[in-house]
């Protein structure tokens, strides 16, 4: 029985992750119930009564259900065999049996500890520790029998608090049963004690699963049938997958094909299916037999957001997480927040017109129309610049006189570039790109690029190392980016923050819109987001110490120190 949660808002919490195998169990629990009143018991009879077999040459068509003037109909007897299946799950005393093994492959979850080992202790070597520590004491051992909810809750409590006797976590630690019992709103109709139909609701979501499954009323092909040796309609049989799953296996036993003895062909003649008959006979389970179900419920917590006294409080922040408000990096009082922090600005070539066109002016939020952008020097048709920043031909797949390279760790990349300098480490978590112009109605305005790229690295640039390739674009235009739907389209990207730390950021244009090479090239702005490297969170492995972890008392949070509110629990 794997226990998963959901919890109401951003709140946190540690639970069971599901891989591999769905239907492997994570606790397992005895139930005896052959013993209890009679509102609440299960034998093998209630099963061999309720599910009947036909005899079927040809098909899996092999299912009816007991149905006399006392049951109405067949899917009947089978939707009240449910709803006491369920019944004695959620009502009856569940003994815990724990599985034998070590922090890898057994026990329960405890949250708001240090990673193990699979030996349950903390490594000195960091990479084993990979494994939750585990609680592998039985939660409901016998003497100490519990219900379904009362288990579940304290399965919560091991994975919230680690121990499963911390109900005190929980405002009302009987809600999880008493939603239990709770009836669902489906109903059926079937003659319990005789006489005329009743309407009954299914016991709880367990018994509408078990109905779906085994041909009840909720099932896409609801079973028919007869009375005990009362002749049934060879046609009204249904295949019930999970049934032929059981009596497969049942039949695998020596001796047990003669319980069904009853089960047998009466058509005469043959050849007519709509008069052809069976005669049924009881499922083949005994007394002494063991049903084993998987049920996977799920408990949706409504948790209180302020924490209710002072207390200590443990936890990780995500990777990648900032730590403050992202902002933008600015690029002097003119731009953005008008913060400046320390940047240094330098550029291959701008144009020599005056302040308007310094290349800095790319970094930040720059104005309209290539007041403040940074745009590459001016050339003519036969008379090439000299001047560093001239874009050769439109594109640098023919190299120019004045090319500019810039060394990657994936080899050189060609082209105009603008760069700022920062005193420390920034984290970038988005990059805002402006054109120049978002439409360019001349050949003279298709000066935004259209092959570029951003780079990052941490070694001054002097010393000619190579720079880390951020991202690469390449085929972006008007259409299909900058004036995307006929609308002014700034190219934004979100970055990962645990991904890109550095202190120098470049960014390269290597070919324009169009081949003209009496036009250069530039941009409006490059308007980074993000916070330094100091003010990010993190791996798990570099947060968590060596042993427990971070104390971080005091802090409102959605995880509540006193009590949780569990209001509901569903399949």
């Amino acid at each position: 029985m794997p226990v998963l949660f959901d919890m109401s808002g951003d709140t946190l919490v540690f639970g069971e992750e599901v891989t591999g195998d769905l239907i492997t169990s994570h606790l397992d629990f005895l139930l005896d119930m052959t013993a209890y009143s009679a509102d609440l018991s299960l034998n093998a009879v209630d099963f061999s009564r309720a599910i009947r077999v036909g005899d079927q040459d040809g098909t899996d068509n092999l299912f009816y259900g007991y149905a006399t003037a006392t049951s109405t109909h067949g899917s009947a007897e089978i939707d009240l065999l449910a709803n006491k299946v369920a019944k004695c799950i959620t009502e009856g005393k569940l003994v815990h049996i724990p599985k034998a093994g070590n922090s890898s492959n057994s026990g329960i979850p405890m949250g708001g500890r240090s990673l193990r080992n699979a030996a349950g202790a903390v490594d000195p070597t960091p990479s084993f520790n990979i494994y939750a520590p585990k609680y592998d004491t039985s939660i409901a051992p016998i003497g100490d029998e519990q219900k379904l909810g009362d288990a579940m809750g304290r399965i919560a409590c091991v994975h919230l608090v680690g121990h499963p006797l911390s109900a005190s976590i929980f405002v009302d630690d009987a809600s999880i049963q008493a939603y239990l019992e709770t009836p669902t709103a489906r109903t059926f109709l079937a003659c319990a004690a005789g006489g005329a139909p009743i309407t009954f609701n299914f016991y709880n979501q367990i018994s509408e699963q078990l109905s779906k499954v085994l041909g009840g009323s909720l099932s896409p092909t609801p079973v028919c049938g007869g009375g005990q040796g009362q002749p049934t309609l060879d046609a009204s049989g249904m295949s019930i997958p999970a049934l032929k799953s059981v009596l497969e296996q049942l039949l695998t036993i020596p001796g047990r094909a003669k319980y069904m003895i009853e089960a047998r062909d009466e058509s005469v003649p043959a050849g007519t299916p709509n008069t052809e008959t069976v005669a049924n006979g009881p499922f083949p389970i005994l007394a002494g037999d063991k049903l084993v179900m998987y049920i996977r419920p799920k408990i949706e917590f409504s948790a209180d957001t302020v924490a209710q006294f002072q207390s200590t409080l443990q936890g990780w922040q995500i990777p990648g997480t900032p730590l403050v408000d992202a902002y933008n990096f600015s690029a002097g009082t003119v731009h953005t927040n008008g913060v400046d922090r320390g940047q240094y600005w330098e550029d291959s070539g701008h144009r020599a017109q005056g302040a308007n066109w310094l290349g800095k002016n790319a970094w930040g939020d720059g104005g309209s129309g290539g007041k403040t952008s940074w745009q590459t020097e001016y050339g003519n048709v036969g008379n090439y610049s000299h001047t560093p920043g001239y874009l050769e031909d439109g594109t640098y797949n023919i190299a120019g006189s004045n090319d500019q390279t810039t060394p990657t760790t994936l080899g050189a990349y060609i082209g105009e570039w603008t760069q700022v300098r920062f005193p420390e480490k920034y984290a970038l978590t988005k990059v805002i790109i402006k054109p120049i112009y978002h439409n360019p109605s001349t050949d003279a305005q298709k000066q935004n690029p259209t092959h570029f790229a951003l780079l990052g690295t941490n070694d001054d640039p002097v010393g000619g190392g190579d720079w880390n390739i951020i991202k690469i674009w390449s085929n972006i235009n008007s259409t299909n980016t900058w004036y995307y739907n006929n609308t002014d389209t700034p190219l934004t990207v979100n970055f990962d923050g645990t991904l890109h730390h550095y202190k120098y950021w470049r960014f390269v244009i290597k070919q324009r819109q169009i081949a003209d090479i009496s036009n250069n090239t530039g941009i409006e702005s490059i308007n980074m987001i993000g916070v330094k490297e100091t003010q990010i969170a993190g791996s798990y492995s570099t947060q968590q110490p060596s042993a427990e972890a971070v104390d971080i008392s005091g802090l409102v949070t959605n995880v509540v120190s006193q009590s949780t509110k569990v209001f509901n629990a569903s399949w």
